[in-house]
């Protein structure tokens, strides 16, 4: 069951918890906050970030889901890990559908 957060609580808990991402030419060190999701792609992940930017980090998305599932990031679907604080609606159906 997904809890609903407050924005003090997302705040105080993710504004400055930053992670490392492996890239193919080093690091890159990104705020938590700033994920919108993560797309799974073989054994890599694209992560897609709130401005709209996108990149590739070599990271499984099992990986990915350990380091982020206690910062709020829930796994909807075996490609896809969001950002729970950015989910506007949940359609039921079949499989289901958000809308971020």
């Amino acid at each position: 069951m997904i809890m609903p957060i407050t924005k003090q609580e997302k705040k105080s808990f993710c504004q400055t918890t930053r992670v490392a991402m492996p890239m193919k030419d080093g690091l890159r060190f990104i705020l938590i906050e700033d994920i919108y999701y993560c797309q799974s792609n073989g054994n890599f992940v694209t992560l897609h970030l709130k401005n709209g930017k996108s990149f590739i980090a070599s990271k499984s998305m099992k990986k990915m889901e350990e380091l982020l599932t206690a910062h709020y990031f829930f796994r909807i679907h075996h490609q896809y890990l969001v950002n729970t604080a950015e989910i506007v609606q949940y359609e039921k159906g079949d499989g289901g559908n958000i809308t971020l």
